[in-house]
């Protein structure tokens, strides 16, 4: 997905609160500001998105020494999605489609996301009960959907989130018990995403594997993912990326069977998916 003039109120306010939260020193604040601003001014209407958050994470890392500026927030954001974790049972268990209703929920916990989120804003257990009851929007059919899962004897799982991916370990362990599953994090601190180091104290059913994309955005780039993850890519039955940030950075993809799931979180997003913001969607990127 490119880049639109409507991204770059976004992007400010990513600049402004990366250093809000990477350092109380009023005077980094300020340069990293400065320096944001100028990095955004260089943008062109064919860049994606999420390359801006990488740019953005690089400057503060370096005018403050802070490599992973979100850490304690999304510690703190994979405890409240433990606590969850009984609400989602309960969800799924009264529900007369248990998959498709897994599905939903751990879509609903993509709404974890704090570049366009402000967390203390968050009711992530009234927000769920809220969106099980949601119809997905998007190109692909729910039906269709969970019968390719059900065809598919590998799948390659990125995750987005922290948080979120608590809900996407229950779903995994729960609804892909018999598959071998690739579970994707990124390959470095990249806002609030999950990395490898958020997955300390999870467990898995013995055909899970974690591994990286060997890069550092907030969302899959093809073109700067590690040649590992590329190769996991092109060999799994089907793909399913998690997130808005995956959405916009796969961009048309190279191979059949990938599903995007994910909340519609702004209008431009919205518009390329055909959707409303604050829509659960399912659909094939492109």
């Amino acid at each position: 997905m490119k880049n639109s003039i409507e991204c770059y109120p976004c992007l400010l306010k990513m600049v402004v609160d990366i250093g809000k939260i990477a350092t109380d020193n009023e005077e980094k604040r300020w340069e990293i500001l400065q320096e944001g601003l100028e990095k955004i001014g260089t943008g062109r209407g064919d860049w994606v998105p999420i390359t801006m958050g990488k740019e953005m994470q690089a400057i503060v890392h370096r005018l403050t020494n802070n490599s992973d500026p979100y850490r304690d927030i999304k510690k703190e954001y994979n405890r409240k999605a433990k606590a969850l974790i009984p609400l989602l049972e309960t969800e799924i268990a009264r529900s007369d489609n248990a998959l498709l209703t897994a599905i939903k929920l751990v879509t609903t916990a993509n709404i974890i996301d704090f570049v366009t989120l402000d967390p203390d804003q968050l009711d992530l257990c009234e927000f769920l009960h809220t969106k099980s009851s949601s119809d997905f929007k998007g190109t692909m059919d729910p039906a269709s959907f969970i019968d390719a899962i059900g065809r598919a004897n590998s799948i390659l799982y990125v995750a987005d989130n922290c948080g979120e991916i608590i809900f996407d370990c229950y779903f995994i362990n729960r609804f892909l018990a018999d598959k071998t599953v690739y579970l994707s994090v990124r390959g470095g601190p990249a806002l609030n995403d999950a990395t490898k180091e958020d997955l300390d104290g999870v467990s898995f059913h013995g055909h899970v594997k974690i591994v990286d994309t060997g890069d550092n955005s907030p969302g899959v780039v093809p073109e700067t993912s590690g040649d590992g993850f590329r190769k996991i890519y092109r060999a799994v039955d089907l793909v399913i990326l998690k997130g808005q940030g995956n959405f916009e950075g796969i961009g048309t993809p190279e191979r059949e069977n990938v599903y995007s799931l994910f909340i519609a979180k702004c209008p431009v997003v919205a518009r390329h998916a055909g959707c409303e913001v604050g829509d659960l969607v399912l659909t094939v990127p492109g």
